[in-house]
């Protein structure tokens, strides 16, 4: 899970760099999901990663893929570590009226069987930019940074 960033939300993202990192959507997320994201963040808040890790890894990493790297990463570090890259993804704004502003060159990067976001998203991520160059797809979407 990431969201989108560049120059303050004041200033026209034209000619920014921007990185849209494990969310190749310019919206918000799903609000019918957003009870259900809430309750595996307060579990793992109050009690740790155990009860929803396995749930949480298959929303970020799908089948087909060891999360135990992952889930021992997560059992390491502060419960409350979680709240930043949560808060993040919940909260980010809805950006799809502002695409046609953002004219440096993009790629958008996402996997065939992603288990979050819809190869539809990216696509349409990708006709409302103007300085799109390319969707670059592969066999599923795997995490950009390794635990």
């Amino acid at each position: 899970m990431g969201s989108c960033r560049s120059a303050p939300r004041s200033s026209p993202p034209t000619g920014y760099a921007r990185s849209c990192s494990s969310t190749p959507q310019s919206g918000v997320e799903d609000p019918a999901a957003l009870p259900l994201y809430q309750a595996m963040h307060d579990e793992w808040l109050a009690n740790g990663p155990g009860n929803v890790q396995d749930a949480i890894a298959g929303l970020i990493l799908g089948g087909g893929y060891d999360p135990s790297p992952w889930i021992a990463k997560w059992n390491a570090v502060p419960r409350e570590a979680l709240t930043l890259p949560f808060r993040t993804l919940v909260e980010r704004d809805d950006i799809t009226s502002r695409l046609g502003e953002i004219l440096c060159p993009t790629i958008i990067f996402h996997g065939d069987a992603d288990q979050s976001i819809p190869l539809s998203a990216a696509e349409a991520l990708a006709e409302n930019l103007k300085g799109f160059e390319r969707l670059v797809g592969g066999q599923r979407r795997r995490p950009r940074v390794q635990p």
